[in-house]
């Protein structure tokens, strides 16, 4: 799997057509289990930042999420599910 996961970031978001392809970018990162990444690649996209909290959730309460080591990641964990309850609460 660490041969895999290498090259999916070696070749990175323009081998894969990410902003063209968004679901197929997002399916290699989650599928090689690079949730950060894929939940902050998903979290980039306007239109997409909802599937981005809704997958943070799960694999939050799956325990399968990285703590962050930095204060940082924190907040911009805070300020995605905050733009998204905004985002809810407008609707």
């Amino acid at each position: 799997m660490h041969g895999i996961v290498h090259w999916c970031f070696f070749l990175g978001e323009v081998h894969f057509g990410a902003y063209q392809q968004p679901y197929l970018y997002f399916r290699v990162l989650f599928l090689t289990a690079q949730f950060e990444a894929a939940i902050e690649f998903l979290a980039r996209m306007d239109s997409l930042r909802c599937y981005a909290v809704h997958v943070a959730l799960v694999l939050h309460e799956m325990k399968l999420l990285l703590v962050p080591a930095s204060t940082h990641a924190l907040l911009r964990m805070h300020n995605l599910l905050m733009l998204f309850l905004a985002l809810f609460l407008l609707s």
